[in-house]
């Protein structure tokens, strides 16, 4: 198996055009792919675990270059824990690198990962911290947060104030979604779009009203077939449609929020 892995990287080294370079000068050429080749090729001849994980963090880095967060992830995981130092750039390296594949609360739980082995949250990682509670819809907490930790961010506590001057409020997606199979159309007004609950609302009584006055004249397979099965699709998608509208309401207010922070904070 350690001959086929190796034939297996020598081989790949071939199809690159620059092979006998060291990760480190294509990584710095800005040829990544190439660049975690190449570390790979030399993680597997290192004199030692620790030159290893070393050179299995740099292929990480090449992958995140590339955009590729979950590859680079997964390359972390292959990383012994024998240094310290070492351990703590590969944990907020995985922080980052959930934070930035979207997975918010993969990236919590690395979070409490941190605090769990090196006890506060650090200068590194409290901004990861702020915009990963946001991310998870824990408004509150992270302004007790930011509160808390503003003199590690070097802002003033005017800056603090002023960061929630504004009441953000997240909206319920389930509740968006209930309301509207109570009354259609009070669902997409309760997620900020009254003319279009209006619109949905107007075009189910419509509906309603066209399967009632077909029943009552004897058109039943009209009023059943065409009025009953329209209002019923109109009826459950409306539903859906509000629920994913709160959500899009709740990213806008999400993101906003991260991109004060991050103009806040990199000012």
């Amino acid at each position: 198996m350690k001959r086929f892995t190796l034939i297996c990287i020598c081989l790949s080294g071939c199809f690159i055009g620059n092979a006998q370079l060291s990760g480190d000068s294509l990584y710095e050429s800005g040829q990544y792919f190439q660049a975690a080749v190449a570390y790979e090729k030399e993680a597997f001849f290192a004199s030692s675990a620790e030159v290893r994980d070393e050179l299995l963090l740099k292929k990480a880095y090449s992958y995140k270059a590339l955009g590729n967060y979950s590859k680079a992830f997964d390359i972390t995981s292959r990383i012994g824990k024998r240094n310290d130092s070492l351990n703590r750039q590969v944990l907020y390296e995985r922080i980052l690198l959930t934070y930035l594949s979207e997975e918010y609360q993969k990236a919590q739980n690395e979070l409490l990962k941190w605090q769990v082995k090196y006890g506060e949250q650090s200068e590194e990682t409290i901004p990861l911290k702020f915009l990963t509670l946001v991310q998870i819809d824990r408004l509150e907490e992270a302004k007790e947060f930011l509160n808390a930790n503003a003199s590690t961010l070097e802002m003033e506590q005017q800056e603090v104030d002023s960061f929630f001057e504004k009441k953000w409020k997240l909206k319920n997606p389930d509740k968006a979604y209930m309301l509207s199979l109570f009354l259609p159309g009070v669902g997409q007004m309760y997620a900020g779009h009254f003319f279009k609950g209006m619109f949905s609302g107007v075009v189910q009584t419509g509906l309603v009203v066209f399967t009632a006055w077909n029943v009552y004249n004897g058109y039943f397979f009209t009023g059943g077939m065409t009025g009953a099965a329209l209002f019923y699709t109109f009826y459950l998608g409306g539903a859906r449609y509000a629920r994913n509208l709160t959500i899009e309401y709740n990213d806008q207010v999400k993101s906003k929020i991260s991109s004060k922070f991050l103009q806040t904070v990199t000012k």
